[in-house]
């Protein structure tokens, strides 16, 4: 699978921090953008232990492709919630909130090898945004956005485990997919349930 994310499209005046809404701006006031290099994936198990996944960017949009992805071992009868935390790597700043905050015209689609959970079952919302993801979090209209879901492993598995984040402004709803919108990034682990 191909492990390229496309971070470089988050400065498209997509990921912008927005400056002029906090209590200390920049001189000169404005946004400023920053890119995306830095993918964790942090499920927490029911415990607080958490297993994290990672991939990193090093070149932004130029040719060489994502280092560092790191396969994901998760426990069988176990329940996970997964945080997604979005960083850049030059300034040390962790841009989640970013999402978090323009929530409404974004949103994560998930997609797996059938069989690796429990619940959500099946194989994600890629095809089908009825599909069941057990999604977490929401924007200020009640859609789901997706940095935090929750995931409940079963039996031994092993499989593929893909995200797709969506840019959707004016067009998110309900019945919007991942066929929808612009395709912000892609990013596959493997995700063994031992």
């Amino acid at each position: 699978m191909n492990n390229r994310f496309s971070f470089v499209a988050f400065l498209m005046g997509v990921w912008l921090v927005v400056f002029a809404s906090c209590d200390n701006p920049p001189s000169g006031g404005g946004t400023v953008s920053q890119p995306i290099d830095r993918v964790v994936m942090e499920f927490t198990d029911s415990n607080g232990q958490v297993t994290t996944g990672e991939a990193i960017d090093p070149d932004g949009d130029g040719p060489a492709e994502i280092e560092g992805v790191t396969p994901i071992i998760l426990s069988r009868d176990e329940s996970y919630t997964l945080s997604i935390r979005l960083f850049n790597q030059d300034s040390g700043d962790e841009q989640t909130s970013t999402i978090e905050f323009q929530g409404v015209s974004h949103q994560f689609f998930f997609q797996w090898s059938s069989g690796l959970f429990a619940d959500p079952a099946g194989n994600g919302n890629v095809d089908n945004p009825q599909d069941p993801v057990n999604y977490l979090d929401e924007d200020r209209n009640g859609l789901p956005i997706g940095l935090r879901t929750g995931w409940d492993t079963g039996s031994s598995a092993s499989g593929s485990f893909r995200v797709i984040l969506k840019y959707q402004p004016s067009i998110k709803s309900e019945d919007s997919g991942a066929l929808n919108g612009e395709t912000q990034g892609i990013l596959s682990f493997t995700i063994s349930v031992l």
